[in-house]
Order: C-alpha cells, then structure tokens, then sequence
C-alpha cells in the first residue's frame, strides 16, 4: 500500500513536469514565431529603395503603422502586433525597426529587430 501511494506521488511529479515542458515548449515557439514575422517585415522594409523610406512626412522619425498578425501555432489564439519604425541618422541612412508583441496567459511579451538602410 505505502509503495502504491510512493509511486503514485512519483507519478504525478512526472505528469506535472510534462506540464511544464509543455508550457515552456509553447512559449519558446510562440518566441520564435514572433522573430520570423519580425524578419518578415523587416525584409520588406529592407527591399525598400531607400528613397522610398526617406520621404516619408516627417524628417527625422517615421512610423509605418501598427499591423496585427494571427497565429499560426497550434491553432491560432494569439495575435501579434507589428510595429515599423525608422529614425534617420544622417541623410543617406536611417535606422530601421520592427517590434512585436504579443501577450500569451496575461503576461506582455516583445521582441525587435533593428538594422542600418543606407543608399
């Protein structure tokens, strides 16, 4: 009888470490899917003629708006929010940025990628 309770215990332990596995496994995807879209509009911008990018309105800060992108990660359920930016450095280069966040059971996450445009 003692050994069935010890065993059960120790199975449950197991269970219960699955769980977390999991969840961690998710979150790490629900990361890595957040940088490929991040890459994704990064390279957009990046195919861009720089003069496209500089003429914008105002000189100095520019924004592309904010986009929002589903899931494709086990099913759906999260959705990222996309935001371009750029700030110019000298008048031939301006530094290019793409954040995205997402919130997955109530806690904000965000990952950004930035690079350098020139002409």
């Amino acid at each position: 009888m003692v050994a069935m309770i010890i065993t059960l215990v120790g199975i449950l332990g197991l269970l219960a470490s699955v769980d977390i596995a999991y969840e961690q496994n998710l979150r790490n995807a629900t990361r890595n899917e957040a940088m490929m879209i991040a890459e994704d509009y990064m390279n957009q911008l990046r195919v861009n003629p720089f003069a496209n990018i500089s003429s914008l309105p105002t000189p100095n800060a520019y924004s592309y708006g904010a986009k929002q992108v589903q899931s494709r990660l086990r099913g759906g359920g999260i959705t990222y929010s996309v935001l371009r930016t750029g700030s110019a450095l000298t008048d031939t280069s301006a530094l290019l940025t793409v954040s995205v966040e997402w919130t997955y059971k109530n806690t904000p996450s965000s990952q950004g990628l930035q690079t350098v445009k020139s002409e």
